[in-house]
């Protein structure tokens, strides 16, 4: 069965199902925490990533902000050898992880746009591990992530600037009112009392996958450089999934991270971040409404034309409340010296704002 025919026959059907990955020979597999992780905090608890190659110890990520983690060491040794993506949900709530190698979501290797709805992802039961170990071709095979060459990645041509990372987005499930203050109320008397170890997670623990529509882009920051390695496709590996139902409880990721394993060395890398130039100066993130501006470099055309930090971008041209894609599209098409016409939403007010190409 075709994992993208099955997605648009489920969306169109009953768009707020997941398609759930579960049972596989991965799934109720506890694997070894070997080496460092990054750590997202979600809720009272957190998430847990590591990438694991098949041979010798995890990766070892080391911080780099809030929200990005490097691989400290070189990345030579690496290639050729396939790896495993860890998730491990530390918080008594389901979790679903959005999951992207090289710029496209391990499930279909499709892009991803940074919505709940938009979004395949995998689901987990409070305190239970999934086991990732490549992309899912259909209900009952994947193929192996495997370290390569920056050309054999499957994001080549596709996704360049996300070569070399692997992005993580987390959505909690949303709860009925009077069953969250129930919740808060059990938390807060928890919190109050002594702490007991989790349980383990049980055999079967569940993982999936959610529906995908439209397109877009991740938050994520952007690449310093071309990596000098990424990700291909290996051997084809068992591994099931299942449906289960899953509504999450915002539209948005309440936390991410991006973690880039392509770069040649943490110590290698220049301390402030490259530019879009496909955005003419400016960093973004997606926004429900449109185009949210994250930063302005300065002197950009961007900042010549007025645009600050938190401003959002509801109107670009004719195209009403876009996307991240949309945006850069619309501005890649112009040529030099054309304009681009804005309507930015700043605080109560909105401005109409013209940039120059």
């Amino acid at each position: 069965m075709d994992v993208r025919r099955l997605l648009r026959g489920f969306r169109v059907l009953v768009p707020v199902l997941s398609l759930l990955a579960c049972g596989g020979p991965a799934a109720g597999r506890s694997a070894p925490w070997r080496g460092s992780t990054a750590s997202l905090a979600v809720g009272a608890g957190t998430l847990e990533v590591t990438l694991r190659p098949d041979r010798g110890s995890s990766l070892q990520l080391t911080p780099d902000g809030p929200h990005r983690w490097v691989f400290e060491g070189a990345t030579s040794k690496l290639v050729g050898g396939s790896y495993s993506i860890l998730l491990r949900n530390r918080t008594d709530e389901r979790l679903k992880v959005v999951v992207a190698v090289d710029g496209l979501n391990v499930y279909g290797r499709e892009d991803v746009a940074g919505t709940s709805d938009e979004d395949v992802g995998s689901v987990l039961s409070p305190w239970s591990d999934r086991d990732l170990p490549g992309w899912q071709l259909d209900d009952a095979r994947a193929q192996r992530f495997v370290f390569s060459p920056p050309e054999w990645s499957e994001g080549e041509g596709r996704t360049d600037s996300q070569i070399g990372t692997v992005t993580v987005q987390v959505y909690r499930e949303w709860q009925e009112p009077q069953y969250f203050y129930r919740r808060q109320e059990e938390r807060d008397g928890a919190a109050a009392a002594p702490k007991e170890a989790p349980a383990p997670a049980p055999e079967g623990a569940e993982g999936g996958i959610q529906s995908r529509r439209g397109d877009g882009d991740l938050a994520e920051a952007p690449a310093a450089r071309r990596a000098p390695i990424g990700t291909a496709s290996g051997d084809d590996v068992d591994n099931w999934v299942r449906t289960v139902r899953f509504v999450a409880a915002t539209s948005f990721p309440e936390s991410w991270a991006v973690i880039d394993y392509g770069q040649a060395g943490y110590a290698q890398r220049p301390p402030q971040p490259r530019w879009d130039d496909g955005l003419l100066g400016l960093r973004v993130a997606p926004d429900e409404d449109g185009t949210r501006i994250v930063d302005v470099a300065r002197g950009s055309a961007a900042d010549r034309a007025g645009l600050a930090p938190g401003d959002l971008i509801v109107r670009i041209d004719t195209v009403t409340g876009p996307t991240i894609t949309t945006t850069r599209r619309i501005l890649a098409a112009k040529a030099h010296g054309e304009f681009a016409f804005l309507r930015v939403r700043r605080g109560p007010h909105e401005l109409a704002l013209k940039i120059r190409t």
